[in-house]
């Protein structure tokens, strides 16, 4: 397996996740996979691009005359010795991608927690959007689920994607940047709150000196 570096997320993309993909045609392909290395359920490429504090994502791959089935392994943490090890990633977050025969609705969707090295398969309810197409599965997660499974997330994460038949997309890699608002701490504010009273009276005491310091 070969890392690919810090890739730059797109960014600011108007992504429905309605079953059409042609808003996806600005984004660039996050990693790709190269077409026909199995006969079925060929994974070629998965995209990233985040908007409204969402992580939005687009799995293409080709699966004849069955539907779409894949999972992504999401190292949020990018520590491959923590978590659930697998494919070279420590994954903390793993999304599970199987449609029905239909390819229009979900059968078997949801989001696994694998702080503690085994994987959950544990609902969070409402996190995990999907929709399925006949060559595609696209969706969407709170950059905010991700931030509670792996305390200190800071927006950047690697990741490795399968497909049910056994592809593999061979290119884990680092990818940013996703800007997750902080918190700050209540010390934080309690020293910014006292510096402020100590400047307010720094200046009446200029103002009652003519200026004077």
């Amino acid at each position: 397996m070969m890392g690919v570096g810090v890739t730059p997320l797109a960014t600011a993309a108007p992504i429905t996740v309605d079953g059409s993909i042609a808003d996806w045609a600005s984004v660039p392909i996050t990693a790709s996979d190269p077409f026909g290395d199995v006969p079925d359920g060929d994974l070629l490429s998965v995209s990233f691009t985040v908007d409204g504090g969402m992580l939005y994502f687009l799995v293409q791959l080709f699966a004849s005359g069955s539907a779409p089935k894949a999972v992504m392994f999401l190292d949020t943490d990018r520590n491959a010795g923590t978590g659930y090890p697998i494919l070279g990633v420590g994954m903390e977050y793993g999304v599970t991608l199987v449609g029905t025969t239909s390819n229009t609705t979900p059968g078997n969707t949801y989001i696994g927690d694998a702080r503690d090295g085994a994987w959950e398969p544990s609902n969070f309810p409402g996190a995990l959007t999907a929709v399925y197409g006949s060559a595609f599965i696209e969706g969407s997660v709170p950059l905010s689920t991700l931030a509670v499974l792996t305390p200190g997330f800071d927006g950047e994460f690697r990741f490795q994607a399968q497909s049910m038949f056994g592809d593999n997309l061979d290119a884990p890699g680092t990818f940013s940047p996703i800007v997750v608002p902080s918190v700050p701490e209540p010390t934080s504010m309690i020293l910014f709150g006292t510096g402020l009273l100590g400047l307010a009276a720094w200046r009446r005491r200029l103002r009652g000196n003519g200026g004077r310091s």
